[in-house]
């Protein structure tokens, strides 16, 4: 942290500050990508920070790059400005910040890797089809998408890949806050979902308030998901939409979907548990009574919502294709 941005924070706690950077891309000769694995959320990016007093946008430029990677840019490009409400950003440790950011190319610089270890966890150059947008840190996305010519808005990779990469994540989750305009990403991917004679049977509540959290853990025994930052809790209203047929499982399984693929594309795990929290004890209902929901909604499933501190299982094992689906008529035993 810059010591201007320290000394403000000293006078405003977390709240939002207009925080002026610089950054530094370097690009090899084999044009491969220099990230840092950041020691605040662990996740990947190129060096950078904030200006001091005075200091020329360039100078600040070189003086990041030098103190997180001990390099010395021998030429620098300018490449972009990055602002606005995607580089809205809230730090792990709480503090906000609106970032205007400067962002340089450099391709030739001097000097031996050195990573800064109160800031940076480790250095390395990727391959452009090595990176994918989950590993990189949540504001500088969309530089990043600029920098691989991949859509500013939208999904990060084709809609097929990230249904492929889904998996139910079981294991523990790092203590790194889930932003409210990711979990509304997710809440609004739900919602978008199609519903039975449009009848919109699912509601969504996304927590992450921890003391709500513990008190909703404090009911689901055994415990699972209790280590993620936030969870989406999903709600159900059986309403008919002709006759006596109703369609509010079907409804509120498409909105899961949904949500689990928007986890996914945005770089967080999850997993479904519904049959967890429906069996015989009724624990959905013990969470709704926390949540205050009105009776007539059932809580049937909650989504947790984070950083996975462990690497995702691996694939499932599934039948091959040509066992489940045919062209023109059914052609399984």
């Amino acid at each position: 942290m810059s010591g201007y941005i320290s000394e403000m924070r000293k006078l405003v706690g977390h709240r939002t500050l207009m925080q002026c950077a610089a950054s530094v891309i370097c690009v090899d000769g084999e044009g491969r990508i220099l990230l840092g694995r950041r020691t605040d959320n662990h996740l990947w990016g190129y060096a950078g920070g904030s200006a001091e007093i005075d200091e020329r946008i360039e100078d600040c430029a070189c003086r990041e790059l030098q103190e997180e990677t001990g390099l010395t840019a021998d030429e620098l490009t300018f490449f972009c400005v990055n602002s606005g409400p995607e580089a809205h950003y809230i730090y792990p440790n709480g503090d906000e910040v609106s970032n205007m950011e400067m962002v340089y190319l450099c391709r030739r610089w001097h000097g031996d890797l050195n990573a800064q270890v109160d800031e940076i966890e480790e250095l390395r150059f990727f391959r452009p089809e090595e990176i994918t947008m989950e590993q990189i840190s949540p504001p500088i996305r969309p530089v990043m998408k600029k920098l691989l010519n991949l859509p500013k808005n939208g999904e990060s990779r084709p809609l097929t890949d990230l249904i492929g990469s889904r998996r139910s994540y079981r294991g523990k989750y790092r203590p790194v806050k889930v932003p409210r305009e990711d979990l509304e990403t997710i809440l609004r991917a739900g919602l978008a979902a199609p519903s039975g004679c449009n009848k919109q049977t699912t509601s969504l509540i996304a927590v992450d308030d921890p003391e709500t959290l513990r008190r909703l853990h404090e009911v689901i025994r055994p415990p699972v998901g209790e280590t993620a930052p936030a969870m989406i809790c999903v709600l159900t209203e059986r309403i008919n939409a002709y006759r006596d047929r109703c369609f509010a499982v079907q409804d509120y399984a498409a909105a899961i979907e949904n949500m689990l693929l928007a986890i996914t594309a945005l770089g967080y795990q999850s997993c479904w548990y519904e049959g967890h929290i429906t069996d015989t004890d009724r624990i959905g209902d013990q969470m709704a009574a926390i949540l205050g929901v009105p009776d007539r909604y059932d809580l049937v499933c909650f989504l947790p919502v984070g950083i996975a501190e462990s690497d995702p299982p691996a694939p499932p094992k599934k039948r091959s294709f040509e066992e489940r689906a045919w062209f023109n008529a059914f052609q399984g035993e």
